[in-house]
């Protein structure tokens, strides 16, 4: 056993296996531990430590240097959601039509079609909703099981789907833009329209990260942490899928020639719901109508 406490270098460069049976010999964590300001480094989380600290509630302010330690550790203690003055108008300001997309993707270890590179993020679905002044919202999807390289008609498809005006909304922006600068790269007459929608995407990510936290999101900023907050009606509770590598697990299977017709409709079935969740779930976001 190593003579020294769990912490971010269980984490570095992969998760270790008996990072569980580790903290078990461990203090029970406090209900908000340090970890929960975001990026803390580990040089600050050793101060803080030493200096008595275990839970983010108890660290006064003045020990704090980063403004969204700060914001954290204000609404952490005081068990309120944190929302800027100015957010529902920032969001108000996003004009229409408004498309919400997100990209499901597979890396694959040993590459399986021309051009591609091992472990590549190579997107074979993706959801996209569109919304208009009036609020009427239409949705168009791809997926793409039948085992071949999807790049080419996943192109065409988004290409058709986010038109050729209007603000592109995704969470994480840099997943999605390097998706299809991936794309761009291996197809150069692509480049063109690709960075054109990349130039029209809003990183709605960015956005709730300087304007909107509730303590329960425990410094974390992905979609399913925030969402609850914002909509604790809309959730992934009962999806066959309801996880990035649960889709490319399954994607996997359904690309298998040894999958059975049935079961790679059952499959495509489950990835379109999972995938049409995401984007459900941003538009939510963008109302930011009852935050708890």
């Amino acid at each position: 056993m190593p003579e020294l406490s769990t912490g971010d270098h269980c984490s570095e460069p992969y998760d270790c296996p008996f990072l569980e049976h580790c903290q078990s010999f461990e203090p029970a964590l406090p209900e908000f531990p340090l970890r929960c300001l975001p990026h803390l480094s580990r040089k600050s989380l050793a101060r803080l430590t030493e200096a008595g600290y275990r839970d983010v509630r108890d660290v006064p302010e003045g020990e704090l240097t980063s403004d969204l330690h700060k914001r954290v550790a204000a609404a952490t203690r005081r068990a309120q959601t944190f929302v800027s003055a100015e957010f529902h108008q920032v969001l108000a300001d996003i004009p229409y039509p408004r498309f919400f997309l997100d990209f499901e993707t597979a890396n694959f270890a040993i590459p399986r079609w021309m051009g591609t590179r091992p472990y590549q993020q190579l997107p074979f679905q993706f959801s996209c909703h569109r919304q208009a002044a009036s609020g009427r919202v239409t949705h168009r999807a791809f997926l793409d099981v039948s085992g071949e390289s999807p790049l080419l008609a996943f192109v065409d498809a988004l290409l058709e789907s986010v038109e050729s005006t209007g603000p592109i909304l995704v969470w994480n922006k840099g997943f999605e833009a390097g998706c299809l600068r991936a794309i761009a790269a291996r197809f150069p007459k692509l480049r063109g329209a690709l960075n054109r929608v990349i130039d029209r995407m809003v990183d709605l990510l960015v956005l709730y990260r300087k304007h909107y936290y509730h303590p329960d999101m425990r410094g974390s900023w992905s979609i399913k942490a925030v969402l609850p907050t914002v909509a604790p009606d809309l959730t992934y509770d009962g999806l066959d899928i309801a996880g990035g590598s649960q889709a490319q697990y399954a994607y996997i299977e359904a690309i298998d020639p040894a999958t059975t017709a049935q079961r790679r409709e059952e499959i495509r079935s489950q990835l379109l719901i999972y995938c049409e969740r995401d984007t459900v779930a941003m538009i939510a976001l963008m109302a930011l109508k009852n935050p708890l």
